[in-house]
């Protein structure tokens, strides 16, 4: 997301209690530090999303990554996720070009350690190439990973800010961007139709995909109305400070939203969209939404199309099993560890892959804001006597 950095330097003015927003000469003079260890020069055709495929070793694995810059427009970011094709588990993986053009990318299990780390370059060919280390530092593997001839999906990257400032005060700024996985022209045309449509659902509502085709046109009607929002926000504040300092605002304001592709193969889909929103307070708050599309039914898909009836004790017990594993939370242990409840449920906000399915719990839903994200991924093997036979290996 290309103001990643920006929402985290938001967060700090709040925390800090100051009162202005860093302007663009101060964000790179903190950012500096970080920027010199960073190749300046772009990827061979800047942003863009990659799907690759290759071997870590002798172990086959596919990864799904963005490339955008970094909020400064001084380096490249990398972000996504990648899964060995044998297990189809997904991990995050994010980095950043270094000195000489060297991207490094930190892969993090659940509940978000570092696991691993490739260290590699992108060639002109796209083909990333490096070494792979794991989190322990007992391992180290060759990789290779290349594209196919056609990417399914082009990357288009939209953001925009706005300062505003009254008398007295030190003004605040807002900041929003989306970040779209658009199906390209050439991807075949019931498929292609049937996924612009749902993504313009999740990325603008029913009402607003109704009515508008083109991403950017979306973008610019939603960005329009939140800078709106914002300057009657900050406006609203200003007139209600009860006579108190008007120099003091809330640091600014954020909305960010992107798309990641979790797994695609010709049948199915897997997209995760991530929403992020820093309105005042002491935190941002995020949150991401898993669809699964079946792409020769055209339809999203609902548990009840993976599983038999009465499915659900068997899920919420392999779930129960994949929250102890991920989280190390011994059998003698209440899961109330980590969680509100000492029960986990299965929900609607899931993910396919080839070899299971992946459960996402936002932050709140069953779990502090401390914990993150709670992301538990039950092979097919666990749950063979509850799927469907589509679904049975």
């Amino acid at each position: 997301m290309k103001i990643k950095n920006l929402l985290f330097f938001l967060f700090l003015a709040f925390v800090s209690c100051q009162s202005d927003a860093p302007s663009s000469d101060t964000t790179q003079d903190n950012a500096q530090e970080e920027t010199d260890q960073q190749d300046q020069s772009p990827p061979s055709e800047g942003e863009r999303y990659l799907k690759l495929q290759g071997n870590i070793g002798d172990y086959p694995i596919t990864m799904n990554l963005q490339i955008n810059p970094t909020a400064t427009n001084q380096g490249w970011d990398y972000s996504g996720t990648y899964y060995y094709d044998n297990i189809g588990q997904p991990l995050s993986v994010q980095g950043t070009t270094k000195k000489g053009g060297i991207i490094e990318l930190e892969e993090y299990d659940q509940p978000g350690n570092v696991s691993g780390k490739f260290v590699g370059k992108i060639n002109g060919q796209n083909e990333f190439s490096g070494s792979w280390r794991s989190g322990d530092n007992k391992r180290e593997l060759d990789f290779l990973l290349k594209p196919p001839l056609k990417m399914i999906f082009q990357m288009l990257a939209f953001s925009d800010s706005l300062e505003w400032k009254a008398e007295g005060t030190e003004g605040a700024t807002a900041y929003y961007d989306e970040t779209w996985l658009w199906p390209a022209d050439y991807v075949q045309a019931d498929h292609r139709n049937f996924l612009r449509q749902q993504i313009l659902i999740q990325m603008a509502g029913d009402s607003m995909a109704a009515l508008h085709k083109d991403p950017k046109t979306l973008y610019a009607i939603q960005k329009d109305q939140f800078f709106e929002d914002f300057a009657a926000e900050m406006q609203l504040v200003l007139d209600n400070n009860d006579g108190e300092d008007p120099s003091w605002l809330p640091p600014g304001y954020a909305i960010s939203t992107s798309m990641e592709i979790t797994y695609d193969s010709p049948e199915l889909l897997t997209i995760a969209y991530l929403n992020y929103s820093y309105l005042g307070g002491a935190h941002g708050n995020y949150g991401t939404t898993f669809k699964v599309y079946d792409l020769a039914q055209q339809k999203v898909l609902t548990l009840d199309d993976i599983f038999q009836p009465d499915y659900k004790t068997k899920l919420n017990l392999a779930l129960s099993k994949a929250m102890r594993k991920a989280y190390d939370i011994e059998e003698s242990q209440d899961l109330t560890e980590v969680l509100f409840e000492n029960t986990i449920e299965a929900n609607d906000n899931f993910g396919l892959t080839s070899q299971g399915i992946l459960f996402n719990y936002v932050p709140y839903e069953i779990s502090a804001y401390a914990v993150g994200e709670i992301r538990l991924f039950v092979p097919f093997e666990e749950l063979k006597e509850v799927l469907k036979p589509d679904f049975v290996k």
